[in-house]
């Protein structure tokens, strides 16, 4: 596989991958597609990153579409900031 990865702000387009991410990393209490759009409609007191890179499908390690590898979210008001 080739290719890098990107760190970049989240958008609304990332919502549908970030919540299937979530749904694998917490199944029994992921947050939806909606509830992150929620948190990006919070700006500017909300901000989600997302990490970006090529994905190896199964088939001879062939690159695909990059996709959502990962993402992180930070709330602050004032002096207090919660990740």
């Amino acid at each position: 596989m080739t290719g890098s990865t990107t760190l970049r702000a989240a958008g609304w387009r990332d919502l549908a991958a970030m919540a299937r991410l979530e749904r694998r990393c917490f199944p029994t209490d992921a947050w939806s597609a909606a509830t992150f759009w929620s948190e990006l409609a919070g700006r500017p007191t909300r901000s989600y990153w997302v990490l970006t890179g090529p994905v190896a499908s199964g088939t001879g390690g062939a690159v695909e579409d990059e996709q959502v590898l990962g993402y992180a979210g930070m709330s602050s008001d004032g002096e207090t900031a919660d990740a």
